[in-house]
């Protein structure tokens, strides 16, 4: 029931219903990214895109040798 939700944290208002806070109580809970988080969703964003290009690459070559492959069979079966 949302009415019985408690806050969590900060510590000051552990506890209390969360209807009875005021916008000023929430201005505690706002996080800021630090240079660690930057790096590692960098770091992330570089690694899915190499996955993404190999992934692609794989996939061009398997299209490609099983393009190959039913031309060939084309050709002996004429």
């Amino acid at each position: 029931d949302s009415q019985l939700a408690e806050c969590r944290g900060p510590p000051e208002v552990e506890g209390a219903p969360l209807f009875s806070l005021t916008e000023e109580s929430f201005k505690a809970c706002h996080l800021t990214l630090t240079l660690d988080d930057y790096l590692f969703i960098a770091f992330v964003g570089f690694v899915v895109s190499i996955a993404s290009v190999a992934t692609n690459f794989l996939l061009g070559i398997t299209a490609n040798c099983c393009h190959r492959w039913s031309k060939a069979s084309e050709e002996e079966e004429i």
